[in-house]
């Protein structure tokens, strides 16, 4: 899996508003395998701190799956 560093520039962020800020949508997944990245993060508390390096992995493209066509009367 691909990573990328994002540093931690302001106050106040969490790890929930870097991955919105970043992909403008959730991430089914996205919130625990960044914790998976960073250990000892969490025991840090809900804001991130100031300068701080955070791993998070980095999806190249969505997958969306047919679902096919919808009848109102199935």
């Amino acid at each position: 899996m691909a990573t990328e560093t994002i540093r931690v520039e302001a106050q106040g962020l969490t790890i929930s508003t870097i991955i919105w800020r970043r992909y403008r949508r959730l991430k089914p997944g996205m919130f625990e395998r960044t914790l998976g990245l960073n250990p000892g993060l969490a025991q840090a508390g809900v804001f991130l701190p100031v300068g701080y390096d955070l791993v998070m992995p980095v999806e190249t493209k969505d997958v969306v799956a047919d679902q096919g066509a919808i009848a109102l009367w199935d």
